[in-house]
């Protein structure tokens, strides 16, 4: 099914008229391929698609909608509120769902939400009015109307948001002009009017002498159905009757239904002499043309009739006052709302269900009655218009400890109120007055009270197989979704979001509160508009740097399903360190959600003062709030104001550093869902940037994180991903000194399927020539990651031939055959490694490795994944530390092994058995390295340092760009000096050469002066894909 996306523009117009938009969109729907498929909504419908639609389309050709009507829950002509933060969603705004346009104005109430541009007979399909469409054949020189191929008449309902406050303007306006119409004054529409009866006189006039051509030539009897055909257009009928012998409208055809229309005429044959003159004919015509053209004007009139009458009746059923327009309360009931005979209209976009495994999410808050009036309508309009929680799903227990009955009911009643107005159900409220509010009566008033687990497993009995997610929040706490795993936008809904999580393994979405506050630190209460996050945008620490505060969250707890946990703790704070059971698990912190708490206004004392122990006592943390406040109000003198300026974050948004004094002051208390590796991992970054250490904090770029929805996901791509995540961390913390690379700014995953590359494996021993076809063939039959296999023998020994036709295409798909090549070079130097670049140009990563290696598929897959990411690095996988300074002479290394505290684990360039690097890297190895670099190596002296060469050249050419060193477990890069293969074993110039390092060393100097530079770039950072180890890093064999 081909679908057009396309944005046509902005068509203005000086009179606006139904027949005008008709003429607009069918314009529009003419410059559409026949295949595109249109979506043509007014402004105030919003339609919602059956999950199916596809099988939709193709069983009825189209996807047709009906209307159901919103309207505010106090049946006001309400302005719309904008989209934004702390803004309710349009839904909730409007949540009343009624049948007034079908059901109680008896008017067409159908639209076809999924258009096709032609019908199941091929013919152009055309819009008639906002709700009627008619076909054309656009092939066809006869272009007239007709019904379109019937279609499956099956509905679907769809949101009309016809009851609003311009909505309201627009009929009255709509009424008067229906009004002028019916009294004969001119309007836009009878301006339209005048030129579409112009327009069908020219046509029928045009159609007649057509026709009069064809009776002239005519023979055939007349019949009774030719007649009824003709009597019935004569009536007015618009119905697409074909006549008698018009099956085949061609050009073969029309002799005969020139003689079916001659026989239809006979009764017109006025002198009885048997031929149908053309004076007879034409008088006869213009009077039918006159009766369908008083048929046309009548039907518009009846249709004017109707609007003016529907349009004046809604004006009559309401009552305009000073509070606004309301629905008049004895004319509601016609309205049919919510009375369960109809469909409910679904948000925008898809019917719930589509995806039936996402989670159910109930929500649990306490709302103090005596304080948190100001706030509800924006906790409800958060949670439930922006997390997308189902009002339906909301449980609250409404505290209120007023001293008296009438003041204790005068403060619960607005409440409900409000909770009524969001669409809460009564039986979901709960009152809770007789006993005061304390932490551990929340936690038994949960459990025995409202029964919260008990209410969500009767839902989840309704949704098999879905699991059930708990949400626990004070009225002051509203959560922001974190971006999904693999980076981009959050997830649509709070719901979505959790069923990602359960996916990982997950059962606790944690959170980090962060206190918002007004500009000026003023404490006034929350006003209705503009959206909360506007009235207080300051964000601070103040409850993450309390010392008795707690400021890590359980935003929700996954209570049913696989996996779940529970709410282990006697007390009703839900802070994610109570959930110690060992099924609770969290992603770490920098996933976390950040919890906005708008706690900081009205009056705190006397609320923070009711905040008592199960003793009676002001706990710890709720005094020393009281002594924040009490400190920022005695410096003011006017006004109890909030001074947040010690606590301030700014634009700060890193978890770890808005819980860095939380978690340094009480490492205990770190939650233990995190589990034990990833505890280990915060303190150790805690005290490697804390601030008396002397390294800069650094935020990490967004990590690389796997893409669950991806069907090649596999085991070695998510052990590649976390590590490109956890080499990215390291490397931001060292951009002082060198470029952090833009995969990891942007956090990047590495590709599922990699592009194929180039193998060059440069070998120049006779009797190790069965190890090197057995690499080849190797590499050959590893078509899906390799593409081409390059061996470049050093002379002066003959050339092997290496045939590899007997190893089949990867996966045995043709496609994935490697070609495999020998190039012959008479002189032994290191220098042919780069003598053909143009056969390694095909694939966008080259792997130039000595013959004494040999990687697997993983291997290789990961230097090509890992290419793709830091395209301007050389990889490989054996690190050295190369120094250069003018007063000493030049040092060389093995990290792992040497330097001790100078040089531990940094290393800045390779070791050449292995080097992943760019095809254009390999062609300006020969041009681009000084002349004299070149001749050391031409020359064969040991060592060549051909190797250190070219991490001079490729430095030089990206600066501060550090080499990455690859760390992959033993079984996929295999090391074949230490393998015996034919009995034998070659040696490693390294272990002739007396002095090795000092000559490396001595490279160092040389290499400076011949470059003018010393422009490697140091880095302590690996990408580990090895097993974890422990202890310190083991010595490995270098060079």
């Amino acid at each position: 099914m081909a679908v057009l996306a396309r944005v046509a523009g902005v068509n203005a117009t000086e009179t606006y008229s139904s027949p005008v938009k008709q003429a607009l969109a069918n314009a529009f729907m003419d410059s559409l391929p026949r295949d595109a498929l249109l979506v043509y909504p007014d402004s105030d419908e919003f339609f919602a698609y059956p999950c199916d639609v596809e099988a939709v389309v193709a069983r009825d050709g189209a996807v047709h909608g009906h209307m159901v009507e919103r309207i505010a829950a106090n049946w006001e002509f309400r302005d719309v509120v904008a989209p934004g933060a702390g803004a309710p969603a349009l839904p909730a705004q409007f949540p009343l769902q009624c049948r007034v346009t079908g059901r109680h104005l008896q008017a067409n109430h159908f639209k076809q939400m999924l258009t096709p541009m032609v019908d199941r007979d091929g013919l152009r399909v055309r819009y008639r009015s906002s709700h009627n469409l008619y076909c054309v054949n656009l092939r066809s020189k006869d272009r007239r109307a007709k019904h379109c191929a019937p279609a499956g008449n099956r509905s679907y309902p769809f949101a009309h948001y016809r009851f609003t406050r311009r909505a309201y303007d627009l009929a009255r306006r709509k009424r008067d002009v229906y009004g002028k119409i019916l009294a004969g004054g001119e309007t836009a529409e009878t301006r339209v009017a005048a030129r579409q009866d112009a327009e069908f006189l020219r046509a029928e006039k045009s159609l007649l002498n057509q026709t009069w051509a064809y009776v002239a030539r005519g023979g055939a009897p007349v019949t009774a159905k030719t007649l009824e055909a003709w009597n019935a257009r004569r009536a007015g009928d618009d119905k697409r009757l074909r006549v008698a012998n018009n099956k085949n409208p061609t050009v073969a055809g029309l002799a005969a239904r020139g003689a079916a229309l001659r026989d239809s005429f006979a009764g017109l044959d006025g002198d009885g002499d048997g031929v149908l003159a053309r004076s007879e004919f034409f008088k006869a015509a213009a009077a039918h043309v006159d009766l369908r053209l008083q048929a046309l004007r009548a039907q518009r009139a009846a249709k004017a009739r109707f609007q003016f009458d529907m349009y004046a009746r809604l004006g009559k059923e309401a009552e305009k006052t000073a509070r606004g327009v309301f629905v008049k309360e004895p004319k509601r009931h016609l309205y049919a709302c919510d009375d369960g005979r109809g469909d409910a209209a679904p948000e925008p976009g898809c019917w719930d269900g589509c995806d039936e495994g996402e989670d159910v999410v109930a929500l649990y808050v306490v709302v103090s009655a005596d304080d948190h009036l100001a706030l509800l309508p924006h906790f409800l309009a958060h949670w439930i218009g922006e997390l997308g929680v189902r009002a339906a799903n909301v449980l609250v227990d409404v505290n209120s400890n007023a001293p008296t009955t009438a003041t204790r009911r005068g403060a619960l009643d607005p409440i409900h109120a409000v909770l009524r107005a969001a669409g809460v159900p009564a039986a979901n409220v709960f009152n809770w007055t007789t006993t005061n509010f304390t932490s551990a009566e929340k936690r038994r008033r949960f459990d025995r009270v409202l029964k919260v687990p008990a209410f969500l497993e009767a839902r989840l009995a309704a949704t098999p197989g879905r699991g059930g997610w708990i949400a626990l929040a004070d009225v002051d706490e509203f959560p922001i979704l974190p971006s999904p795993l693999g980076g981009g936008a959050p997830s649509r809904t709070l719901a979505a979001h959790l069923t990602k999580l359960a996916a990982g393994g997950f059962t606790v979405l944690a959170g980090y509160t962060v206190d918002r506050s007004r500009k000026g630190g003023s404490l006034e209460a929350p006003r209705a508009a503009p959206s909360i996050w506007k009235q207080f945008p300051v964000r601070s620490a103040i409850t993450a740097r309390c010392a008795e505060c707690r400021a890590n969250k359980a935003v929700a707890y996954r209570r049913f399903g696989s996996p779940q946990t529970a709410w282990n703790s006697d007390k009703g704070g839900h802070h994610a360190e109570h959930f110690t059971l060992p099924s609770a698990r969290c992603e770490a912190v920098e996933r976390w959600a950040e919890v906005a708490h708008f706690k900081w206004w009205g009056d705190l004392d006397s609320y923070l003062a009711k905040r008592v122990t199960d003793a009676g006592r002001v706990a710890k943390a709720t005094q020393e709030m009281l002594d924040v406040l009490g400190a920022a109000e005695s410096r003011t003198a006017r006004a109890a104001r909030l001074d947040v300026k010690p606590y301030a974050l700014g634009q700060e948004r890193r978890p770890v550093e808005v819980m860095r004094a939380e978690f340094a002051e009480t490492p205990d208390k770190i939650p233990t869902c995190l589990g034990a590796p990833t505890t280990q991992s915060l303190k150790a970054h805690l005290k490697a940037t804390a601030r008396a250490s002397g390294v800069v904090p650094f935020h990490p770029p967004r990590a690389a994180r796997p893409k669950p929805a991806d069907g090649d996901t596999d085991a070695w791509w998510l052990a590649l991903t976390r590590a490109v995540a956890r080499y990215c961390r390291c490397r931001g913390y060292e951009r002082k000194i060198s470029n952090v690379p833009a995969a990891c700014v942007r956090g990047l995953s590495p590709p599922t399927k990699p592009p194929r590359l180039s193998v060059a494996v440069l070998s120049y021993l006779p009797s190790e020539v069965s190890r090197l076809r057995a690499t080849a063939c190797h590499y050959a039959s590893l078509g899906a990651v390799v593409g081409k296999v390059l061996v470049q023998w050093n002379g002066p020994a003959p050339a092997p031939v290496i045939d590899c036709a007997h190893v089949p295409p990867d996966k045995g798909d043709p496609k994935f055959s490697v070609d495999v090549e020998v190039v012959a070079f008479e002189r032994n130097t290191l220098l042919n490694r780069y003598a053909s670049p143009e056969k390694l140009s095909q694939f966008p990563a080259v792997l130039l490795q000595d013959d004494d290696v040999r990687y697997s598929r993983k291997a290789l897959r990961a230097f090509s994944a890992v290419h793709v990411l830091f395209p301007d690095a050389v990889l490989g996988l054996q690190g050295r530390i190369a120094l250069y300074s003018d007063v000493a002479p030049g040092f060389y290394a093995n990290p792992d092994r040497k330097g001790g505290n100078l040089v531990e684990y940094q290393y800045n360039m390779l070791t050449g058995k292995t080097s992943v690097v760019s095809p254009d890297t390999v062609a300006a190895f020969a041009t681009a390295v000084p002349a004299a670099s070149r001749r050391f190596i031409d020359d064969g002296h040991r060592p060549t340092c051909e190797d250190m060469t070219l991490h001079w050249l490729h430095a030089t050419r990206h600066p501060r760009t550090p080499p990455i060193w690859l760390e992959l477990p033993t079984k996929d890069a295999l090391d074949l000096d230490t393998v015996a293969v034919n009995g034998s074993q070659s040696g490693e110039m390294h272990l002739d050469v007396k002095n090795w390092t000092e000559l490396r060393g001595a490279c160092v100097d040389r290499l400076a002066d011949e470059f003018g530079t010393y422009p490697l770039t140091r880095s302590v950072c690996r990408l580990e894909l090895r097993p974890a180890r422990t202890g310190r890093r083991s010595a490995s064999p270098g060079v």
